[in-house]
């Protein structure tokens, strides 16, 4: 029980760990899935993750166990205005947090990621991943460590990146509260040099915000992971400090007042904008996250995207001692052999709960292309799409560069779940075919349901095989997207799917661009369009097009090369 000489440290921990931020929370999900009926499996899937979360605050001060992150040189630190100022990562009581960041992994097993949040908690219980390693590295921000280290032994590093971020961020909240703002352990001069944080990134950890709240007239950043609040610099961009005419300021809708979204035409960046009137608990963050998605859809609409995490300096890869032997899973017979490929999103794990079902996207496509010759899990197909894809991949423009028309006859190889099928479908309309090509039946018959579900009657699917994806017809255009850097041998492909193309048909090529942005794999791990242009032309082909522009992706629009006959 608080009393007015209870000091004002504990008190604040007292009312972060009783029930009032779930109270909170559960009152405005009951309310967002009145409003937002398509979000149900997003509050669901949260509701979980925040109560363990308000459940790990309680322990925080056990796993600190006294340890401060505020550095002898606070002061100066944060008068050269350069972040992180605190030492985060602090001894730990690793058996205590153990069994949250197993329970966050079993958290995301029954709300979706199934199989790849399994095979994270068995390498972490085997200690193939050590759990105290992980967890400081996490709080040292050392993204590119854990996902190396994610990589070495076959699972998901995005998965990792989110558990471990789940079970230290009430960790770090606290070494933060205590290090710069609480009255009884943070010095006045400190917390004083904190109101002068000009900067985008959080003072506490380096992390960008996950959004700004406007409380009394004054822009408020609140950090993604730490939960820290400051006021960066007003009429500027929080990632690259753009103050021009670059910098806009917009209304979400004339309804909805109060939300607003900073663009910036400069970095390609956004950040969402609510007027409110006291500062969201950290517990709740998430939850508001959630509650503005919209803005998030909106701003992606408009080719915007929240940028990569910054990478921490002098990276400790969380792994035991010692030499370790890594089984490599054998290649399933009649399956296209993979190139081994680790797609995953470099951005930061800003509102990590709150758009939950887009990570998870993320994190089991990572999946598919960790796991050396063995195919995505077609039970979790559902997983592969996120919600604005359209919004970053931009199918029209593909389809405009491939001459794709009315009436066409193209080819989706390696078509997965039918995604960019139907879009194809709905292309060449009713006097035009579309083979949707993939080597699991299990694939094809998604397709097969997908395609009856939009009432198309002009899709043939095709069960192709490794090198050869046994196209039955001549073809107007042949698209492969997102499949190049998962085939063993795509010379070989190349040349088996030429003799099928039409005088003067198309092959269209889309992979990830090398700026390590995006949805897709990490920069080393991403396909060189060099190196799909030299295939291209070992397989007889030559290169018509290079498209650019698109966010992302690049597309390698190539022709059937006369000159140079194709290889039998």
């Amino acid at each position: 029980m608080n009393t007015p000489d209870t000091p004002a440290g504990v008190r604040y921990w007292r009312r972060m760990a009783d029930d009032d931020p779930l109270d909170d929370a559960e009152r405005r999900w009951l309310r967002l899935a009145d409003e937002r009926p398509d979000l149900g499996a997003a509050i669901d899937v949260q509701r979980v993750l925040v109560t363990r979360s308000v459940e790990l605050m309680a322990e925080t001060a056990r796993i600190v166990r006294g340890a401060s992150a505020a550095p002898a040189d606070l002061l100066t630190r944060l008068g050269r205005q350069r972040s992180p100022v605190l030492d985060l990562a602090v001894d730990l009581d690793v058996d205590r947090l153990l069994p949250f960041l197993l329970g966050f992994c079993d958290d995301f097993v029954s709300g979706g990621a199934g199989d790849p949040a399994r095979r994270v908690r068995a390498v972490i219980e085997r200690g193939e991943i050590e759990p105290g390693s992980l967890l400081r590295a996490s709080l040292a921000r050392r993204q590119e460590a854990i996902r190396q280290r994610a990589n070495h032994v076959g699972v998901a590093p995005d998965l990792v990146w989110l558990v471990a971020e789940l079970a230290v961020g009430p960790v770090a909240h606290r070494l933060q509260h205590e290090a710069l703002v609480s009255a009884t352990s943070a010095p006045p001069a400190v917390r004083d040099a904190l109101r002068g944080w000009a900067r985008g990134e959080c003072p506490a950890c380096g992390s960008w915000p996950a959004l700004a709240e406007v409380r009394d007239g004054r822009r408020h950043a609140r950090c993604s992971f730490c939960g820290a609040d400051w006021t960066p610099r007003t009429g500027a961009c929080v990632h690259c400090s753009e103050s021009g005419d670059a910098f806009l300021v917009a209304a979400a809708d004339r309804a909805s007042a109060g939300r607003r979204i900073e663009f910036c035409r400069a970095c390609g960046s956004y950040l969402k904008q609510i007027e409110l009137p006291v500062a969201t608990a950290f517990a709740i963050l998430p939850v508001l996250d959630l509650e503005t998605s919209d803005l998030d859809a909106l701003a992606a609409g408009r080719g915007y995207a929240r940028p990569p995490m910054r990478p921490a300096a002098a990276p400790e890869t969380p792994c035991p001692q010692g030499p370790i032997e890594l089984p490599v899973p054998p290649d399933q017979d009649g399956k296209r052999k993979m190139r081994a490929t680790t797609p995953g999103t470099a951005l930061p794990a800003a509102a990590l709960i709150g758009t939950f079902l887009g990570l998870i996207f993320a994190s089991a496509h990572a999946q598919v292309r960790t796991t050396h010759g063995r195919l995505f899990p077609p039970e979790d197909l559902g997983l592969l799409e996120g919600p604005d894809r359209d919004a970053w991949q931009e199918p029209e423009l593909i389809m405009d560069a491939l001459g794709i028309a009315d009436g066409a006859v193209v080819a989706d190889v390696g078509a997965g779940g039918g995604w960019f099928t139907v879009r194809l479908a709905q292309r060449v309309g009713p006097h035009g075919l579309v083979y949707a090509e993939d080597i699991q039946p299990q694939m094809i018959e998604s397709i097969n349901r997908r395609v009856r579900r939009a009432g198309l009657t002009n899709v043939q699917t095709i069960i192709g095989t490794p090198t050869n994806p046994l196209l039955p017809g001549p073809i107007d255009a042949l698209l492969m997207v997102e499949v190049y850097g998962q085939v063993e041998d795509p010379v070989t492909l190349l040349r088996n799917v030429m003799p099928r193309l039409k005088p003067g048909g198309r092959i269209g090529i889309v992979e990830y661009k090398l700026d390590g942005g995006g949805p897709g794999p990490p920069l080393d791990e991403r396909v060189e369009p060099e190196t799909v242009i030299r295939d291209a032309r070992t397989a007889g082909l030559r290169l018509l097009a290079r498209e650019d522009r698109f966010r992302y992706q690049y597309l390698l629009v190539f022709v059937h090369d006369a000159a140079t006959p194709p290889a039998g």
